[in-house]
């Protein structure tokens, strides 16, 4: 649809397919595709209209329409017809350009053969007759629907574009890493057996030293060598001091004797 679409209209810079609006309901509804220029300016339309007497079936056909009524272009989407013969409307180009630019007034619409102005094919005329039919009848359209697709195209110009969401600052700052000296230290799991080893060696490092039990026998043996050792009593050397008079004793004399008779 792109494609065919970019051959029958004029040149544009919009998305023909994302500016489509829709008149009509049910099947009587028809897609128009608007072209526009950098100012917004519509330079051409294209719509779909379908040929249901064609030779083999339906022919479904795109029409570009110029702002005043005029063919710009058309292509066929959809045909059946016979090869080397009706399908000359999707590649006769001389057939398709005898179309451009033909407008309701002054254009006799119909096949030669009809009184018309338009070639038929050689041993083919049912195809082209159907063709020149359907276009015809999509100028007819936009002439008695001209209002309705401006006034529609205009509301959606109207429309204010969406506004793109804004992302507040702080969510767009990046979180800070944490490095392993900021990161809390989590310690290992310990298993119950572990665990009970641990409390264990606590639980003995804090408790008092207790002396080893001695036997009876030994506490005895312990006690009386404690009282056979003789307690000698020294005495400090500065508390010994010496006679300064030593008295000479003469034999047969007793110390303290007077003398006397």
């Amino acid at each position: 649809m792109r494609k065919a679409l970019q051959q029958v209209l004029p040149e544009h810079v919009n998305d023909s397919q994302a500016d489509v609006i829709t008149l009509g309901k049910d099947k009587q509804q028809v897609a128009i595709y608007p072209a526009k220029n950098t100012e917004k300016t519509v330079v051409g339309l294209a719509w779909e209209v379908i040929a249901p007497d064609g030779y083999s079936g339906t022919i479904k056909i795109l029409v570009g329409v110029r702002p005043e009524g005029k063919v710009h272009a058309i292509r066929i989407t959809f045909h059946r017809e016979t090869p080397g013969l009706g399908d000359g409307i999707v590649d006769d180009a001389q057939w398709l350009g005898a179309l451009v630019g033909k407008g309701l007034e002054g254009t006799r619409w119909a096949v030669k053969k009809d009184g018309g102005e338009f070639d038929q094919f050689t041993g083919a005329t049912i195809t082209p007759r159907a063709v020149v039919k359907a276009v015809k009848g999509a100028l007819e359209y936009y002439k008695a629907n001209q209002k309705l697709i401006v006034d529609a195209i205009a509301a959606q110009d109207a429309k204010p574009e969406p506004v793109p969401d804004v992302v507040p600052e702080t969510s767009s700052k990046a979180v800070p890493e944490v490095t392993p000296e900021v990161a809390p230290k989590v310690a290992p799991e310990v298993s119950p057996e572990a665990s009970q080893k641990s409390t264990a060696k606590a639980v003995l490092k804090s408790a008092p030293e207790v002396a080893p039990e001695v036997s009876p026998k030994v506490a005895q043996k312990a006690a009386a060598k404690t009282v056979s050792k003789p307690v000698v009593e020294t005495v400090p050397a500065a508390a010994v001091k010496a006679d300064p008079v030593t008295e000479k004793v003469s034999p047969g004399k007793k110390v303290g004797d007077g003398g006397g008779q």
